[in-house]
């Protein structure tokens, strides 16, 4: 990791980016069982084809569902090492921040909101930068 500070603001980012593509997966498997043939339907002989909507349906779903379990794997490894960094801020209020940012999923403008006492989004953000830049994850690779 990089001894600035981006390295970890790239991590925390990424861990952001996979939720986002968890959400996203979870969203398309929803829509690809209101597709999904009733239960007890019977994929592959019995005449079936290739080309039959409904196995075509089957085949996607259980892909799909295997991108996701790949995906919630790599999300549950950056979650543990996102947390663990947050664990170790000494920083009440920037543990806050990222606590709300990265574990919650809030804007940058709604911590600032919840912070009150006039804060603006930039703010927030540029506090977290700072933190950061002063505390790098260095102890992964």
């Amino acid at each position: 990791m990089s001894k600035d500070g981006r390295g970890t603001r790239m991590l925390l980012a990424s861990y952001r980016q996979q939720m986002r593509m968890v959400k996203a997966q979870q969203d398309l498997l929803e829509e690809l069982r209101g597709m999904h043939p009733p239960a007890g339907a019977v994929v592959g002989g019995g005449g079936s084809t290739p080309g039959n909507p409904t196995e075509r349906i089957v085949l996607r779903l259980a892909r799909e569902e295997s991108v996701l379990q790949q995906l919630q794997v790599i999300l549950a490894w950056r979650r543990s090492v996102v947390q663990l960094y947050i664990d170790n801020v000494e920083d009440s209020q920037i543990r806050l921040f990222l606590v709300r940012r990265y574990l919650r999923g809030f804007s940058w403008k709604k911590i600032a909101v919840q912070q009150g006492a006039g804060a603006s989004e930039s703010t927030v953000r540029m506090a977290v930068v700072r933190y950061t830049n002063r505390h790098p994850i260095t102890w992964i690779c």
